[in-house]
């Protein structure tokens, strides 16, 4: 094959290639993400900078997940009593959103925490949204994860089974169905600290959307975020009496009382 006609050949379909058909938009590229393409329009880094000098909110708000609640799409009933806590919101299915409607006593920076009980599911965390008055607050808030409860079975004396040859084996799982409370946070651990919400004073919609797993809600709670006290502070608080020099104690640390996720296992 001639070598000048296969070139001029090449030339042309690498011209083709970049022009556009008929009737298509091109597509120019923008170099990088911005924020604003994120949900909630910024992501949690430019949302906590632009409230970083607001001072904190009320000390301790508790709001029950029973009471001025508005569901759309969610299979919830309220519940008189569940597992030793009274007025709570049995949520089981795994889709909609519920909204509550609350009264902010103090402008300024807030730490979210809910209060919940996972129910039989499919053993994964439990995944929420969570919007405040109508919009996510920041590109981050599209998920929250919040951990189910599991104990490793071991025999009565801590020890697990054994194989034939005298090797632990690999012990079975039980999920621990009980209440527990924990903060809206990162759950991939890039913020160490709970996440930080602003609210002004008056009433607010907090809404979340479940994406899955079933559970039951007790309570949302709102505090004002804490800081470290300097240690020559914290020392002051201690007894003055001298500490004990007999004390010893052991744990096993296979054998935890409880974890929160069933990848981890013991080192049989």
């Amino acid at each position: 094959m001639n070598r000048k006609w296969l070139s001029a050949t090449l030339a042309v379909v690498l011209c083709l290639t970049n022009v556009p058909l008929a009737g298509a938009e091109a597509v120019v590229p923008t170099g990088e993400e911005t924020a604003a393409s994120a949900p909630g329009g910024e992501t949690y880094d430019a949302y906590r900078d632009r409230y970083a000098g607001r001072g904190a909110g009320a000390e301790k708000l508790i709001f029950s997940c029973a009471e001025n609640y508005q569901a759309a799409g969610a299979q919830v009933k309220v519940l008189d009593s569940y597992d030793g806590k009274t007025g709570v919101l049995e949520w089981s299915g795994e889709e909609g959103a519920v909204s509550w409607s609350i009264q902010i006593p103090q402008s300024g920076l807030y730490q979210l925490q809910l209060e919940y009980q996972a129910l039989k599911g499919h053993s994964r965390g439990i995944e929420l949204e969570l919007a405040i008055d109508g919009e996510l607050p920041f590109a981050e808030a599209e998920k929250f994860v919040f951990p189910r409860l599991f104990r490793d079975e071991a025999n009565e004396d801590g020890r697990f089974d054994q194989d034939a040859v005298g090797n632990e084996v690999s012990p079975s799982q039980t999920e621990l169905f009980q209440w527990q409370t924990a903060y809206f946070s990162d759950y991939d651990g890039m913020y160490p600290e709970p996440y930080i919400f602003y609210l002004e004073e008056g009433r607010h919609t907090i809404t979340l959307t479940v994406l899955r797993e079933p559970f039951v809600l007790a309570s949302l709670v709102l505090t004002a975020p804490k800081t470290a006290a300097a240690y020559g502070e914290v020392k002051t608080l201690y007894p003055t009496a001298s500490s004990p020099t007999d004390f010893y104690y052991q744990v096993q640390a296979e054998n935890a009382l409880y974890k929160t996720d069933r990848m981890v296992h013991p080192g049989v």
